[in-house]
């Protein structure tokens, strides 16, 4: 049986039964409700996690990682600086560093959940790029390949961009 998996908490439409742990293939275990039809039932949107859900599948990386690597691409698509210019392996790779910046505590729960979701290297980041490109999530230039990816960050350059204030990453404009 085939399906997105419910990885948070959805009670059945039905009868209330915590649905996590299913997938959007399954019926209630309790009432036979369609978790399907609970979700549209309850205006989830699940385009985002069936993108990641499919994109994770291609790539072999968690849904997670798909999903860190999805928001920190549009974020710096959204604040490049010259917004007419191709965005480079460099820039997605800096945007991501400045993103995992300001979206993680400290430098400690960035190492354990980028390692948890196997997000290690740039080479990693590349993966799950490319995989967007394939799935026609993103688009390519004649010049993009894979190797572009290759060296732009280990995870001491992870560390180390906690050391530093979030606009000297890229991704976003320095202060006026």
């Amino acid at each position: 049986m085939a399906g997105m998996p419910l990885d948070e908490d959805v009670g059945c439409a039905n009868c209330g039964y915590n649905l996590r742990g299913l997938t959007t293939a399954h019926d209630c275990p309790e009432c036979g409700e369609s978790a399907m039809r609970t979700l549209r039932w309850a205006g989830r949107d699940l385009s985002r996690r069936a993108m990641a859900f499919q994109i994770a599948q291609a790539s072999g990386y968690p849904i997670d990682a798909v999903l860190i690597v999805h928001d920190a691409v549009a974020h710096t698509l959204a604040t490049a600086f010259d917004k007419g210019r191709h965005t480079t392996a460099r820039d997605v790779c800096d945007g991501f560093l400045a993103f995992a910046h300001a979206n993680f505590h400290d430098a400690a729960e960035a190492a354990d959940l980028l390692s948890e979701w196997k997000l290690n290297r740039s080479e990693d980041v590349g993966r799950i790029v490319w995989a967007m490109v394939n799935a026609g999530v993103l688009k390519q230039s004649p010049d993009d390949a894979p190797e572009d990816f290759d060296g732009l960050f280990t995870p001491d350059d992870v560390q180390k961009a906690f050391d530093r204030p979030p606009q000297s990453l890229g991704g976003a404009p320095p202060p006026a």
